[in-house]
């Protein structure tokens, strides 16, 4: 029995050793660390600042490429659903790791 938790123990924690050492490994590592040292209120400000930085993407492409669009003569809004996947594939793709400086 103490064989096979420890096989379990050792197959669960190399999956998530695995998986903290993705891209996004650190990223997690340093919100849990915020999380538990301050509580879950401090991530409000993080998630407002990316809630204002959308807000701001947004209407940035609508109002100043809308404009730029409408001068050209085409619509900003069928453009944008025109490339959508393009789109979608940038945002849900996560930027690259910067060069380690050691």
């Amino acid at each position: 029995m103490l064989d096979l938790v420890d096989r379990v123990g050792k197959v669960i924690f190399g999956i998530v050793g695995i998986i903290m050492a993705g891209r996004a490994g650190r990223r997690l590592r340093a919100m849990a660390y915020v999380v538990a040292k301050f509580g879950i209120g401090s991530l409000w400000y993080p998630i407002y600042l990316l809630i204002i930085f959308y807000v701001t993407c947004i209407l940035f492409v609508l109002v100043v490429f809308g404009a730029i669009g409408r001068w050209a003569g085409f619509s900003i809004i069928a453009f944008v659903r025109y490339i959508k996947e393009e789109l979608l594939l940038v945002l849900g793709t996560p930027p690259p790791n910067p060069p380690c400086r050691g």
